[in-house]
């Protein structure tokens, strides 16, 4: 049986990378933003039977 694999989201990823060189408001608003986003990735998933990482965990790890 085939493992499913869990998913990370492109825009997190592009986000992450455009905060380097953001401002500190800019850098908030993102975060804020990622936060909203990523709680509704999450019911997705859940919804669907994926497992979902963000990137925040991924580049911590």
């Amino acid at each position: 049986m085939k493992n499913k694999s869990l998913r990370t989201s492109g825009y997190e990823k592009e986000q992450l990378r455009r905060m380097k060189y953001a401002s500190v408001e800019s850098k908030l608003n993102a975060l804020t933003g990622m936060i909203a986003f990523t709680k509704e990735a999450q019911k997705s998933c859940k919804k669907r039977g994926v497992n979902y990482r963000s990137a925040f965990s991924a580049s911590s790890q």
